[in-house]
């Protein structure tokens, strides 16, 4: 009886452990605890090792590095020429078109 299949009508259905009562339950219970609390306390001594690489003054990342950092400086120069010419812009139109009316009248 002890060893005995579970509740199971068919081959293809899963296993049925919800009639275990009494004593065998709580065996089950307090291994499944046990083996729980061991698993938890061994995986807690599990340490991943961290490397990490000192960068080199040589290295052609730190060269690309200040080079990205130029462009992007001139890129902003530029987009600040781009602002002040787009606000002249209208002040330009502007005159145009009351140039235009002038020369035409």
């Amino acid at each position: 009886m002890m060893f005995s299949v579970p509740n199971r009508e068919e081959e293809l259905q899963q296993e049925d452990y919800a009639h275990v009562v009494g004593w065998r339950r709580n065996v089950i219970v307090q291994c499944g605890r046990a083996l729980a609390g061991v698993m938890f306390f061994v995986l807690g001594f599990y340490s991943i090792s961290v490397s990490y690489r000192i960068p080199n003054t040589n290295d052609k990342t730190l060269s690309q590095g200040s080079e990205w950092k130029e462009k992007a400086e001139n890129l902003q120069v530029e987009l600040q020429q781009c602002y002040k010419a787009q606000s002249w812009l209208p002040d330009q139109l502007i005159v145009e078109v009351a140039e235009a009316r002038a020369s035409k009248a």
